[in-house]
């Protein structure tokens, strides 16, 4: 009861000397008119939405190195000024405890990576801790290179028949064409294994294709679950159905997967827009669980 009645709880611009408050505590932030919260004297601080698979992105990659941030969720359906004028609102941004901030899912990434000290958390790059291996290095560019050809898959398809809730036949074909590749993909990176790195562990491969394809996986027993079932997802995507399930449960990852009822929340306001335009994430998607 206690951790639900602190996820309720708005937090704006929270005093870290206010008795009883942990640091890495989650924050709620309304932002509009109101100031930019004090920054954390002691962690990193992410802002971000957890619906925006570009912040889980930054999480993970955070997560995996076993780094301690706070989460401040921001309402982006009324942007604060600040936020504006720092890179027009978008998310994630990345918080030092001095103040300093850097935005953009791979700049985040990329510090996690070079912020962890060696041997800290899980390996995400097969290059990682192996200086003039050129083995390794090819196999980091190779992986970066499916990180490319897998967002030019995913966006090119998936967003059409989303932004039109999965109920334009024509837009949804082209999104399980689009999806299909995908799991073709997904077999060959894996390889036999549980995960796209194609090793008993989830590397950085995972960390950027697992948030875009959790959007899909999840519309399962959603509000929009009828055009999920009419697409023949779960029969047709069997690898990439298995690998969400599977991430949702890692250790790794789990900590910073989608709330199946904040989704639902999202995809209920999705409902309420003209056909074509996105629901922004707000806060109150998120307290209302």
């Amino acid at each position: 009861m206690l951790i639900k009645y602190l996820k309720r709880r708005f937090i704006n611009n929270f005093n870290f000397a206010k008795k009883g408050m942990s640091n890495l505590e989650e924050m709620y932030y309304r932002a509009g008119d109101l100031p930019k919260p004090e920054v954390n004297p002691e962690h990193l601080r992410v802002y971000g939405h957890q619906l925006c698979p570009f912040v889980q992105r930054a999480y993970l990659a955070l997560g995996a190195k076993g780094i301690p941030f706070q989460k401040c969720n921001v309402d982006l359906d009324q942007k604060a000024q600040w936020h504006l004028d720092f890179n027009g609102g978008l998310v994630p941004i990345l918080e030092t405890p001095s103040g300093e901030m850097a935005n953009e899912s791979g700049v985040i990434q990329q510090f996690a990576l070079e912020y962890a000290q060696p041997g800290q958390g899980i390996n995400l790059l097969p290059s990682e801790g192996k200086p003039g291996d050129k083995e390794a290095g090819i196999k980091t560019a190779q992986m970066r290179l499916k990180m490319q050809e897998f967002d030019k898959v995913f966006h090119s398809s998936w967003w059409g028949a989303m932004m039109h809730r999965l109920s334009d036949d024509e837009k949804n074909a082209a999104a399980m064409e689009g999806l299909k590749k995908i799991e073709e993909m997904f077999v060959k990176f894996m390889n036999g294994k549980d995960f796209l790195s194609g090793e008993a562990e989830p590397n950085l491969l995972d960390l950027h294709c697992y948030p875009m394809v959790e959007k899909a996986i999840m519309m399962e027993n959603s509000p929009w679950h009828d055009g999920f079932v009419k697409m023949g997802m779960k029969e047709q995507l069997p690898v990439t159905y298995a690998y969400v399930h599977r991430m949702r449960e890692h250790p790794v990852s789990g900590p910073h997967k989608i709330t199946e009822k904040a989704y639902n929340n999202w995809l209920l306001g999705m409902n309420t827009m003209e056909m074509g335009k996105k629901k922004q994430l707000d806060i109150d998607m998120l307290v209302n669980v």
